[in-house]
């Protein structure tokens, strides 16, 4: 609108074309793929091997000047010599889809772990469960400039691990993949790269409390995936209620999980809860998303759009020609 005003634009003869979700998003994933797709990032965050090896966190936090040169995938946790299987039915796995800078607020992701595993409900399916894991994955690497926002990321870890009692500690873990989507094991095992949307497929949760954004395809993304997502209501304003759809048809909205500035309300974390562990009480929620993105950023609707752009410029050139 700002581009048409000072172009002095007639509104008639402006077309917005869309951003496109690839079809690829919109395919649901039955739960035989979820698990072999868990299996293939498995391989890139365990080095080629299945059973991922867990690195101390304090040993991380020593060689962090080195790792800015040299990001590989890593998994850390609380106790040295551990590993698990991202393949186990028991593994809970938290997203958040971006690179590790001071905007995305990653250190507010493990805020609102540490305050889940202090709710009663979502504690409880730790203690009645004791092969349960949590898994915080940011797919991103850091920019070379931003070693102090790892470290804050890291922090944060700590910090929960701290809080919560060794029972629950030692199954808690942050995966950082640095931007892989393979390893060099995969064309033994006759395994392709994993794709943007295999990462969402693979989820649980999104997670993006982001204060600002210049579009916040994640949410989209996730959308389209038909995975919940928890997300900063982030400034530019106008751009985050643009991309919700807050001004359209209910069912052209998409439908997300509020990431609070502060404290984190008892409703939220029953709606997170049950959105981890009841996988059917998000089921209208799953579909609505799916069809509110396929409406609004398919390749069907970008085509659409194109299509009355030329029908457009045809008659223009068409009525200009006869006078």
């Amino acid at each position: 609108d700002e581009l048409r005003r000072r172009c002095e634009l007639p509104s008639a003869q402006v077309i917005e074309v869309g951003t496109y979700i690839e079809d690829e998003f919109f395919i649901p994933v039955t739960h035989q793929r979820k698990t072999e797709l868990r299996r293939h990032l498995g391989y890139i965050l365990g080095a080629g091997e299945r059973m991922i090896s867990v690195e101390h966190f304090e040993d991380f936090d020593g060689r962090i000047p080195a790792r800015m040169t040299d990001q590989q995938p890593v998994v850390l946790g609380t106790e040295k010599g551990l590993s698990f299987d991202l393949a186990d039915s028991n593994a809970i796995w938290f997203l958040q889809p971006t690179r590790i800078v001071p905007r995305k607020r990653i250190p507010r992701d493990w805020d609102l772990i540490e305050t889940l595993l202090a709710y009663a409900p979502f504690r409880l399916m730790f203690e009645d469960n004791p092969d349960l894991t949590l898994t915080l994955h940011v797919t991103g690497p850091v920019p070379a400039e931003h070693e102090a926002d790892l470290r804050d990321v890291v922090e944060g870890f700590r910090r929960v691990l701290e809080s919560a009692p060794p029972f629950i500690a030692r199954r808690l873990f942050l995966a950082m993949s640095a931007g892989k989507l393979g390893h060099s094991t995969f064309q033994g095992r006759g395994l392709d790269h994993l794709s943007i949307a295999d990462l969402y497929h693979l989820a649980d949760l999104v997670l993006l409390p982001s204060s600002t954004e210049g579009r916040g395809l994640p949410i989209l993304e996730a959308a389209a995936a038909g995975l919940p997502v928890v997300c900063s209501r982030y400034h530019p304003r106008e751009v985050f209620e643009a991309l919700i759809g807050r001004k359209l048809k209910k069912k052209r909205r998409i439908r997300y999980t509020r990431f609070p500035e502060g404290r984190f309300p008892t409703d939220l974390l029953q709606e997170i809860t049950d959105r981890v562990f009841l996988h059917a009480a998000s089921a209208d929620m799953r579909i609505h998303n799916r069809c509110a993105v396929a409406a609004r950023f398919s390749m069907r609707e970008v085509t659409h759009t194109f299509g009355v752009a030329i029908d457009w410029l045809e008659g223009a050139v068409t009525k200009e020609e006869e006078e």
